[in-house]
């Protein structure tokens, strides 16, 4: 079986709203879970994004490696947790819900989920864990430049009623800006993206033209520059690549000078990217506040990681600690 598309449509702009706004809410404690849910709330005010009805709503964090909230690396779980209190109060069904993550090529997700907190999330939200990589997946065909591009996802997300993207504000020195797009790519069922990143940005384009983000909720608590800083900062839209150009502009690049991001709009995967962000923080204030990038900081650093992370795997023939198995 092979699939072109997910069923969800790409958003454009129309006259009455040639911009898409990308809303903007600070939030005072990024520990607490009423004011990480009031946050959620005054984005979707700001932006104005309706609330739908949904049987089965996938929340698909960025759970990149085993790397804790703290570190400016992942979703934080406090904030699924919060989106999921907001979700049941404010949608107009009691929806199924799921929080959704594949295995990567250093990562596997049913060690991560229990190390990161999304384990006891789960239990206590009474939501479904979904292992992406576990699940029946098909394989989805669609044109990126003209060229055929084929990849797994699984069925069970394709056939979401509403897909809610949760990235992180972060920069990452091979595609500069890892956002909405880019935590799309992390939802491929392969486990060893490795492959993919000789056409990586192809590839990210790609997923999002097979996987459609309903609303993007950007996790910028702890923002991840040359290092993490807190920030206190939610993003919220409905078009996930005025999304990715706010926060490419947040982290101080020219979107046009992003590689998946320019492809991304040849492709027609979103606005004309004008998009401004409204609400409680300016992109002034916002940049501001980003910790700077440092490209060759982040070389180094990300090279001693990959080069530790590579020494044990040829040590003991595995990516994953085995206290992580035992627990």
């Amino acid at each position: 079986m092979s699939c072109t598309a997910s069923k969800r449509p790409i958003k454009e702009a129309t006259d009455e709203c040639p911009v898409m706004p990308v809303a903007c809410s600070l939030v005072e404690d990024i520990t607490e879970e009423e004011g990480l849910i009031g946050g959620i709330s005054r984005a979707f005010k700001i932006g104005k994004i309706p609330v739908k009805k949904a049987d089965s709503i996938v929340i698909k964090p960025n759970l990149c490696y085993y790397w804790d909230s703290s570190t400016g690396q992942t979703t934080s779980p406090r904030l699924v947790g919060a989106l999921i209190e907001f979700l049941r109060s404010h949608w107009r069904n009691d929806p199924e819900i799921f929080i959704a993550e594949a295995d990567a090529s250093a990562m596997k997700t049913k060690h991560v989920f229990r190390m990161l907190g999304y384990e006891a999330l789960a239990n206590d939200k009474e939501v479904e864990l979904l292992n992406l990589s576990e699940n029946p997946t098909v394989d989805c065909r669609t044109t990126v430049d003209s060229l055929d591009v084929v990849l797994p996802f699984s069925r069970r997300l394709l056939q979401a009623d509403l897909l809610i993207n949760v990235p992180k504000l972060k920069y990452h020195r091979t595609p500069k800006v890892t956002c909405a797009l880019k935590n799309i790519f992390g939802a491929i069922a392969k486990p060893f993206k490795f492959s993919y990143h000789p056409h990586l940005s192809r590839t990210i384009v790609a997923a999002n033209k097979i996987v459609k983000s309903d609303i993007v909720l950007v996790d910028g608590l702890v923002a991840l520059g040359d290092r993490p800083k807190v920030m206190k900062t939610l993003l919220l839209g409905e078009d996930v690549l005025a999304v990715d150009y706010a926060a490419s502009r947040i982290i101080g690049f020219d979107p046009q000078s992003v590689d998946h991001l320019r492809l991304a709009k040849q492709e027609g995967l979103g606005d004309d990217t004008e998009s401004e962000i409204v609400g409680e923080a300016s992109l002034e204030e916002l940049r501001r506040r980003f910790p700077r990038v440092s490209y060759l900081r982040q070389k180094i650093s990300w090279g001693l990681q990959l080069w530790l992370l590579r020494t044990y795997a040829r040590i003991v023939g595995d990516s994953v600690p085995p206290i992580l198995i035992k627990g």
